[in-house]
């Protein structure tokens, strides 16, 4: 069967058309709110004065940075990673450094469900100083004395032995592990503290101490902002950091003078991929690119600005000519134009 395949003109001076969705830029009160509820700190338990680039609680979404949502429950300072659970034990003013322990852990080492410790490395790493440890979990009883050995019971299973391993696995170190167990769960901790993971008390309160992990958002642009009084948001449309500022004299602005609102401000932004409404000028939506005769802009005037909007349907309307190819091979004449979008037959405004 035979493929017919069209392909666009090669004018001598291409030129396209920018037709752009206007998206009205937000008013100056939607801005003043926003500085206003980017303004308020989170608060929970000891833990008070969380701003950028966390967010949650009576800070919106769009006061900080994806993935970085925190939640207050009893006093308790919660954050979700990796769909795992923590406790924010600490959190560094100046760094934004987070302290945190796995929350399944704090009832205990005997878990319900047996989960690895996985971080988000778009947003945080490890903090030096701290190694894993894995528990392993439904190990068959041995006649040999293994050290880090405690007792778990499992629903449904018969094994109820566990012991603790260095690295993150079995047989991590090189050494297979002298019994077969079903589970095993691996868990950063102290490098200072390895030395007490055969106790089993010890054990639970080395976990519970937690560990640190250090955030990969880059806090440059957020200090900069605040040195001119501005409030740190993320702007949730383009996808990238919006300074905000107290007194805004136009209602598109959404960054104070001196700033650079920019995708540099973060080191890691896997989250914000590229946005159409980032291309086009101004504050708009959507852009749509139409092919059309290389002369005709000449009758617009010097520049692309000065042409009359009412002209410009009717050269969407003449159409454009195409080169068709058969399996490949292109005709020595190219046909006059002939075709048009449809949908800019009544008018430009697509949907």
């Amino acid at each position: 069967m035979k493929c017919l395949l069209f392909s666009l003109p090669h004018f001598h001076f291409p030129f396209y058309i920018f037709l752009a969705l206007i998206h009205l830029p937000p008013s100056l009160s939607d801005n003043k709110q926003w500085y206003r509820n980017c303004s308020v700190l989170f608060n929970c338990g000891s833990i008070t004065g969380v701003d950028y680039p966390f967010w949650g609680s009576d800070r919106p979404q769009n006061c900080g940075y994806p993935g970085l949502n925190l939640r207050c429950d009893e006093n308790i300072l919660m954050i979700e990673i990796m769909n795992i659970e923590y406790r924010v034990l600490a959190i560094d003013q100046e760094t934004k450094n987070l302290k945190i322990v796995r929350n399944d852990f704090m009832e205990g080492i005997c878990l319900k469900e047996f989960v690895n410790t996985t971080l988000n490395y778009s947003l945080f790493d490890y903090a030096p100083g701290y190694e894993n440890i894995t528990l392993l979990y439904g190990c068959q009883p041995s006649l040999l004395t293994i050290p880090g050995k405690f007792t778990c019971p499992i629903n449904g299973r018969t094994y109820e032995d566990g012991y603790v391993e260095l690295g993150n696995g079995l047989g991590e170190l090189g050494i297979p592990f002298p019994v077969p167990c079903q589970f095993s769960v691996s868990v950063p901790i102290s490098s200072s503290t390895l030395l007490q993971i055969g106790n089993l008390s010890s054990l639970n309160q080395v976990i519970e101490e937690g560990f640190e992990v250090e955030l990969k958002v880059d806090s440059t642009a957020c200090s900069k902002c605040k040195k001119l009084n501005g409030q740190c948001g993320y702007d949730l449309d383009l996808k990238q950091f919006a300074c905000l500022c107290p007194n805004q004299t136009t209602s598109g602005s959404r960054t104070c003078t001196g700033t650079n609102s920019t995708a540099d401000d973060e080191r890691s932004s896997p989250q914000s991929p590229p946005s159409a409404s980032a291309s086009g000028p101004g504050d708009c939506k959507v852009s749509v690119i139409v092919p059309v005769l290389a002369d005709i802009h000449t009758d617009w005037g010097p520049s692309v600005g000065s042409f009359n909007i009412t002209d410009l349907g009717k050269v969407f309307r003449e159409g454009l000519g195409v080169k068709w190819k058969v399996n490949g091979t292109s005709p020595a004449s190219t046909p006059s134009p002939g075709i048009f979008r449809s949908d800019f037959n009544k008018s430009y405004n697509t949907r």
